[in-house]
Parts: structure tokens; C-alpha cells; sequence
């Protein structure tokens, strides 16, 4: 069962620090043909690991990545990151569960679109 408070800080964290994509890309196969690719994703980067993780295992879907670390202005390394992806039917199956807690008219759209391209 589904804690209703946990799906709210869920949807709360996404809407706050993450990224939803719902695009038509242009790709490119093995033997030179291009065509339309449908771009469907979601994630969440941050240099705080347990609400990544927390993310992962309350959805109990997509993949955990630690990005590289980026060089700063000052010449040191950034702090590391770590990231919480999930794309097509993953996305779609987070998007269905946040959707009513959302508050981004952006994000909004975008959940409904990955919703109805799926319909």
C-alpha cells in the first residue's frame, strides 16, 4: 500500500528538483536512416544521496547513476552527485501516481502528455 504522505514529498521533490521530458528527438540509426524517437523521462539530481535513494525504492523503478564530478570555477571538484532516472513505461507509471499532487502548470502539462501518449 501506498503511503499517501511519502507520494506527496515524492511529487513535492520532483516538482522542486527535478525533470520531466516528454520530446520528439531526431535520431539517427546504424545505417544513416533518421527518424522521429520519442524522448520520455524523468529525473532527479542532487549532491544529497538518501532522498535519491528514498526515490528509488518508493517507486521501485528506474536506475540510481552517479554523474562525473564538475571541474569549478576555483579549480576544485564539485560535490558529487547522484541520479534517479526512469524513462517510457517507468515514467509513465510515476507520472500516473503524482499527477494529482502536482503543482508546476509546466510539469502539469508535461505528466498529462506522457499519460496520454500512452493511452
Amino acid at each position: 500500500m501506498i503511503n499517501k504522505q511519502e507520494l506527496i514529498y515524492a511529487t513535492a521533490f520532483i516538482d522542486a528538483e527535478g525533470h520531466i521530458e516528454f520530446k520528439t528527438r531526431l535520431k539517427k540509426n546504424g545505417i544513416g536512416k533518421i527518424y522521429p524517437c520519442k524522448s520520455i523521462r524523468v529525473e532527479v539530481t542532487n549532491t544529497e544521496f538518501k532522498p535519491i535513494k528514498d526515490l528509488h525504492k518508493f517507486f521501485n523503478c528506474g536506475s540510481i547513476s552517479y554523474p562525473k564530478r564538475r571541474l569549478m570555477k576555483n579549480g576544485k571538484l564539485g560535490k558529487q552527485q547522484i541520479k534517479w532516472s526512469a524513462g517510457h513505461r517507468d515514467c509513465h507509471r510515476v507520472m500516473q501516481m503524482i499527477l494529482p499532487f502536482q503543482k508546476s502548470p509546466l510539469r502539469i502539462k508535461t505528466a498529462k502528455q506522457i499519460i496520454q501518449y500512452y493511452k
